[in-house]
């Protein structure tokens, strides 16, 4: 092979080891900024559930994983079930039931329902407490365009937590729901759901980031193996 082509050859590798080697690092620091924003956002949830509760029922948008006490009363004719829910590695429902406190409507999540097989009865739960405390949570987002319904066959019976597919009421509601540390019925099961894991990101960090140390190491390896090969 000719100087010339040879030259062309190795500027063709150079321009793509460094295009391999600059989307490396960038994929390495990306993850190191979403490792860190994780640890930023857990940091803040911990400061917020170790505040004082709040008594109000508005503005509780901005007050997410706040504890909060709520007085009012249940509209428990509009309890609805979200199914495949888990609590200690056993399948079953959580209860979801409106919540009327002065002007306003709040979703409450009155916590999970055994029942992995046979669907109970939302009404089977009803309750007249007039006194929550819970945690105020964000509502769940649903991701990718491929979203699926919202209710199973019943429309006491969601698939996804979307409150705007609970019956609305004549107050207005609050965009945001408060998982209850009450229990509001023997049946039910009362618990605050942990922060998710979120993803690995440390893991997919150092996985990019040992990657961009050995390409330059495999491409120098390749170019001294071809200068020797020449010579000789």
């Amino acid at each position: 092979m000719s100087p010339a082509r040879n030259r062309l050859f190795f500027v063709i590798a150079l321009a793509l080891f460094l295009l391999a080697e600059t989307v490396l690092i960038k994929l390495a620091w990306w993850q190191y900024s979403r490792m860190h924003e994780r640890a930023v956002y857990e940091q803040t949830v911990s400061e917020a559930m170790n505040l004082a509760p709040i008594e109000q029922q508005k503005g509780l948008k901005d007050n997410i994983w706040r504890h909060v006490i709520l007085e009012g009363h249940f509209d428990n004719q509009r309890s609805v079930l979200l199914s495949n829910q888990r609590y200690q590695g056993r399948v079953g429902w959580r209860l979801f039931t409106p919540f009327i406190s002065g002007d306003v409507e709040i979703i409450i999540d009155r916590g999970w329902i055994a029942g992995a097989v046979e669907k109970p009865s939302p009404k089977t739960f009803m309750t007249n407490i007039s006194k929550v405390e819970g945690v105020v949570r964000a509502l769940p987002q649903r991701n990718g365009w491929l979203k699926g319904p919202v209710h199973d066959v019943s429309a006491d019976t969601l698939l996804f937590l979307d409150i705007d597919a609970i019956e609305a009421g004549e107050m207005s509601r609050q965009p945001v729901y408060v998982q209850a540390k009450t229990m509001t019925h023997s049946g039910v099961t009362a618990s605050i759901t942990a922060l998710d894991a979120g993803s690995p990101h440390k893991s997919y960090m150092l996985t990019w980031l040992s990657l961009a140390i050995l390409l330059p190491i495999l491409f120098i390896w390749r170019v001294k193996s071809g200068v020797s090969s020449r010579r000789a």
